[in-house]
């Protein structure tokens, strides 16, 4: 991405090599972005763009960029705004409650709701592949073997601890460290293992392998 500036404002941004015309109203081909140095462009106007890293849609909505020219440097800037952590009823630019077709109060769903949907809806797809064990059992007796028992109630006790952890929450930031953060860890005779460092998202554990 480059910029063009003149007087230290950025005036124009581009994707990518094109024909140009610099400051002095001089024309040059595309093929300059690629055979002059970056000293050369910037003697003409032209800065590379260091561009900005959108912040985490997850948690945040991008807006806008914005270009800034200060010590021979064009910056990009990106705007954001964090999700709303709690549900929220929708109003009108009067400030006047919008309702559904039913008459209700339309709510817009907050992080904290779409969470603990999502780690209900994790927990039920991690249960599923076992549950035939659970009709066998009551249909003829056969139990569940343990380790598959121990797995499916892991499963349920982590899910609502992890709605707990996330229902407590009151920023965005404290949400984005409920994630697991893994580390490696060398041992003494130098093998490798990956432990977790902080966070409990979405740490249910592998099921059984028999």
């Amino acid at each position: 991405m480059w910029a063009k500036v003149k007087a230290d404002q950025v005036i124009e941004i581009f994707s990518g090599a094109k024909a140009i015309t610099d400051n002095n109203g001089i024309q040059h081909p595309a093929s300059i972005f690629s055979n002059w140095s970056k000293a050369e462009l910037a003697n003409i106007g032209f800065y590379p763009v260091t561009q900005a890293t959108p912040a985490d849609n997850r948690f945040y909505r991008n807006g806008a960029a914005s270009y800034s020219f200060s010590n021979g440097v064009v910056t990009e800037t990106i705007s954001s705004t964090a999700h709303e952590i709690a549900d929220v009823t929708v109003t009108d630019e009067d400030g006047n409650v919008v309702n559904d077709s039913e008459g209700n109060p339309t709510i817009q769903t907050g992080l904290i709701s779409q969470y603990k949907m999502d780690i209900d809806k994790l927990a039920y797809d991690l249960l599923q592949p076992s549950d035939w064990m659970v009709v066998r059992e009551m249909e003829t007796g056969v139990s569940v073997p343990d380790t598959w028992s121990t797995y499916r109630a892991g499963v349920r006790t982590k899910a609502a601890e992890m709605k707990t952890a996330v229902s407590a929450v009151t920023s965005v930031g404290a949400l984005k460290d409920l994630h697991v953060v893994y580390t490696q860890v060398t041992a003494e005779d130098n093998t490798v293992s990956t432990t977790i460092a902080s966070g409990i998202l979405y740490n249910f554990g592998e099921p059984p392998t028999e």
